[in-house]
């Protein structure tokens, strides 16, 4: 193989590479029964997911950040976009005090389908950007 074939070849090869690798979209569209969540200091990361209504389903959030993070659910049609928003009283579900370095796995269950938005409700989290979305599909 001469060095221009070879040339041609490995830009092939890295298209292929970069091609396989996906957009930056991070997201999870496909129903599942089982979610996970990597927190970091602060974004969750895929930071959209969807599950089945009147299914039960397993989330399990990794803490790769540096501080305390939680996995808030807010009730369908409860949006906020600032943290002086949030009502303790409004959480359809909650994973929380996942602390730096640990993994923690809970089970929950939605019953009405609906776009749910996901907050981490540790005080300035949610103001520094880290939000999700749920969606439940019947």
């Amino acid at each position: 193989m001469n060095l221009r074939s070879f040339g041609r070849f490995a830009l092939g090869g890295m298209a292929l590479i970069l091609s396989a690798c996906g957009s930056d979209a991070v997201t999870s569209e496909t129903p599942s029964e089982s979610l996970e969540v990597t927190a970091r200091d602060f974004s969750f990361e895929p930071n959209s997911w969807t599950v089945l209504a009147d299914t039960e389903f397993d989330v399990t959030m990794i803490n790769e950040g540096f501080n305390l993070h939680e996995w808030t659910v807010l009730p369908v049609g409860e949006r906020i976009t600032t943290e002086a928003e949030f009502d303790i009283d409004d959480i359809a579900l909650n994973l929380d005090d996942v602390g730096a370095g640990e993994s923690v796995t809970r089970t929950f269950m939605l019953d009405a389908p609906g776009t749910y938005q996901v907050i981490c409700k540790i005080n300035g989290h949610f103001d520094a950007g880290m939000e999700g979305e749920l969606t439940v599909v019947e």
